[in-house]
């Protein structure tokens, strides 16, 4: 049975896109994935890869046509990269793919969340070009700030203002925040030691009032993870 491809929803409330240029044509074999065609949005510029392994019988809208979503919703996928340095560095082959992702991927569905302490001489121009949102938490150097958010500001976070970050929206659109915080001293109570003596009799007991312990602060994250002394 003959399978009609329809534009997908390429994501962000876009409803329509422009055909810029087929890739296939009429009695071609495609395989799954394989690129179909290029499409202009109002967001950018994307291929679209095909969902089917077959061979192409015709194309149903002309080049510089503007179509419809005609499909479901593409479903949603969240690529997390933690210590992205280390990966770059282990794996420098897969910048290219990763700069690719950044650049293709909102449209269809899949973001991508790149984490990482030392990002100088890492995170490159072309990631940093497709990045739209960038939070900086407090870091050592001026120079580590300026490679994530563009200004120094990060690196004068003080110890003391935990949770604090620099979020970036735009090329002047930096705004301080404060993050939720778990932490602090618990409510303290005294504690009696109690204290076991043998018993003779016949013996008297000496009065002795029980010592107080003294109870070291507990912190709201001690009480969380567990670890109250």
């Amino acid at each position: 049975m003959p399978q009609i491809f329809k534009l997908p929803d390429v994501g962000e409330g876009l409803t329509e896109a422009e055909i810029l240029a087929w890739k296939v044509a009429p009695g071609e074999t495609v395989t799954v994935n394989q690129v179909l065609v290029e499409i202009e949005t109002a967001k950018s510029v994307v291929e679209l890869p095909s969902p089917y392994a077959g061979t192409v019988l015709d194309l149903l809208a002309a080049e510089g046509s503007t179509v419809e979503v005609g499909a479901e919703p593409l479903p949603r996928l969240l690529l997390v990269v933690d210590e992205f340095a280390m990966l770059a560095k282990d794996y420098p082959d897969v910048l290219s793919s990763l700069v690719r992702v950044a650049a293709v991927g909102r449209t269809l569905g899949v973001h991508m969340i790149l984490a990482t302490q030392r990002p100088a001489g890492v995170v490159n121009d072309d990631i940093l070009a497709n990045t739209n949102l960038r939070v900086a938490l407090r870091v050592q150097s001026r120079d580590d700030s300026t490679n994530v958010i563009g200004v120094g500001d990060a690196s004068a976070i003080a110890n003391s203002q935990k949770g604090r970050a620099f979020v970036k929206l735009g090329q002047d659109d930096i705004t301080p925040v404060q993050t939720a915080l778990v932490t602090g001293a618990a409510e303290q109570e005294d504690v009696t030691a109690v204290e076991v003596e043998e018993l003779q009799l016949g013996v008297p007991v000496p009065g002795r009032r029980p010592a107080k312990k003294k109870v070291e602060a507990v912190s709201d994250l001690d009480l969380l993870i567990g670890g109250s002394p």
